[in-house]
């Protein structure tokens, strides 16, 4: 097994960190995250929960496309 694994290391490297990007340029799986973000930073006036998850979405959303593009995948 080892031997196999050693000969497609790069690509069973390249399929699975396809798919972990895949699911996390999912709108379902940023908004999850950004959601869980914005409850743990304090609300500020003017500034609550649903102002900081658009932003967190955002944000998410553009490390996610970062990652994909260091590792030669298509950006959303």
């Amino acid at each position: 097994m080892k031997r196999i694994y050693k000969k497609y290391k790069k690509w069973i490297d390249a399929m699975v960190f396809k798919k972990i990007v895949e699911y996390l340029q999912k709108p379902e799986t940023e908004l999850a995250v950004a959601k869980a973000l914005a409850k743990k930073l304090p609300d500020k006036k003017g500034f609550g929960d649903k102002e900081q998850t658009a932003l967190a979405v955002v944000a998410i959303d553009k490390v996610t496309d970062k990652i994909a593009e260091r590792l030669g995948l298509k950006a959303d």
